[in-house]
């Protein structure tokens, strides 16, 4: 998970080239900012949010989830973090979450 301080086409689509695969399948909303992160893609399928064929809970579900358990960490430990600081303490929840089921 990357931190986007705002939704600039550019910013957006430099940092989704950094981390999306050519042959990965992506959804999202109709966002105007996602115009160019569309190119080059295998499968990519807008959603329209206005409509109820959208449902995130479905779609979605462990995206949810992780987005809410990152929230809810950050505000439980840190109560409150620095936009300066955000990627670090995204760093660090998801390396968390990613050896959660390692032995010692």
């Amino acid at each position: 998970m990357t931190g986007i301080p705002d939704l600039e086409t550019g910013r957006l689509d430099m940092t989704a080239g950094e981390c999306i695969d050519t042959q990965a399948e992506v959804l999202t909303d109709a966002l105007s900012a996602y115009s160019l992160v569309s190119q080059g893609l295998a499968k990519y399928t807008i959603f329209n949010l206005t409509k109820l064929e959208f449902n995130a809970d479905i779609l979605l579900p462990r995206v949810i989830i992780m987005i809410s358990n990152a929230k809810r960490w950050i505000d439980d430990i840190f109560h409150h973090v620095n936009q300066k600081y955000l990627q670090n303490y995204l760093d660090e929840f998801f390396y968390k979450q990613n050896r959660r089921y390692f032995n010692e």
